[in-house]
């Protein structure tokens, strides 16, 4: 298998998992523009990956998207994408102040519909 052949596996895992945190079908990811950044401090501590979603996406389909807040931006908790076996991933998981800065994030910036 080229190298080639793998980053196209590997860009299909990573927009089926972000899709399915989003609350959306990969056709449907596809049909918006977006960007990943951080939220971070200053020393590169990162608080929370953003997705950021272009104003002209569909609307139908930003409305299925859970939590997303007035400038088609949603917070999601910093190694959301990493494997289980990742360092940080275990960092994140087996601290409970990561996971209570998390939920403070979440239920401050949470609508109500």
């Amino acid at each position: 298998m080229s190298n080639r052949q793998l980053e196209d596996i590997e860009e299909e895992r990573f927009n089926n998992k972000l899709a399915k945190i989003l609350g959306i079908s990969s056709d449907e990811l596809g049909e918006l523009d977006w960007n990943i950044d951080t939220d971070e401090s200053d020393d590169g501590f990162i608080y929370s990956r953003l997705i950021l979603l272009s104003e002209d996406s569909p609307k139908h389909v930003l409305d299925k998207i859970y939590d997303l807040d007035d400038n088609n931006t949603l917070y999601l908790n910093p190694y959301v994408f990493e494997e289980p076996n990742d360092e940080n991933f275990d960092m994140y998981n087996e601290n409970p102040k990561y996971i209570i800065n998390d939920l403070v994030k979440l239920f401050s910036k949470k609508k109500i519909k």
